[in-house]
């Protein structure tokens, strides 16, 4: 129930331009450090996957992974790297997932 209320959230915030979305546009957001979660497709491939978790790591970012598909069949969108730029939408996303809160970032 928890992922499927969190799928639902970032359903809710693509309608409300919470986003950053796509692989460039959020490398550039993370380097600048605003982003405060990034959300990954699993089925990215693993050289991108290990690249952002790094820079996730440099940035002191939360990283999430869902599962293949998800977020394009919530949205209709197709993007694999989904970086989430507001703090109370992003601790609202960790809840569903029952995660830490993020830190004062």
């Amino acid at each position: 129930m928890a992922y499927k209320d969190f799928l639902n959230l970032l359903g809710i915030g693509v309608r409300a331009s919470k986003y950053e979305l796509g692989t460039f546009a959020c490398e550039k957001a993370l380097k600048q450090n605003r982003l405060k979660l990034l959300i990954l497709d699993k089925g990215l491939a693993p050289k991108t996957i290990k690249s952002f978790n790094s820079l996730c790591e440099d940035n002191g970012v939360e990283l999430v992974m869902i599962d293949k598909g998800d977020f394009q069949n919530r949205t209709g969108m197709t993007y694999g790297v989904i970086g989430v730029k507001n703090k109370n939408f992003a601790e609202a996303l960790i809840n569903k997932l029952n995660l830490n809160h993020l830190g004062d970032k």
